[in-house]
């Protein structure tokens, strides 16, 4: 059995292939496949929590670097690692490496 924390990271998962699917199939041509793609993607989210605005973002990366006093972009992985356990999956990867990379400049 899997715990909400495991169903909500498949999910995740799933909702970032349907987009990558959905890209390819747009640059392709194929925009009937494309439009597939994104109906199951905003099925899939509906059963996710909602994502962080980007000033809960901010406001949450200023916080990890305070606390954990990460100063260089060598850091920037730990930093990551811990925004991404406080966010407990209301925001992605992509997301939170290009703020704390930001935070870190």
């Amino acid at each position: 059995a899997l715990d909400d924390a495991s169903v909500q990271k498949l999910i995740a998962t799933e909702v970032k292939q349907r987009t990558e699917a959905a890209e390819i199939y747009t640059e392709a041509g194929e925009h009937d496949r494309a439009a597939a793609e994104l109906a199951e993607r905003a099925v899939l989210q509906s059963y996710l929590p909602e994502p962080l605005s980007e000033a809960e973002l901010a406001e949450l990366v200023a916080s990890v670097i305070a606390d954990g006093g990460y100063t260089t972009k060598k850091e920037m992985g730990a930093a990551i690692k811990e925004v991404m356990a406080r966010a407990e999956g209301r925001a992605d990867g992509r997301t939170v490496s290009a703020a704390v990379g930001q935070a870190l400049a």
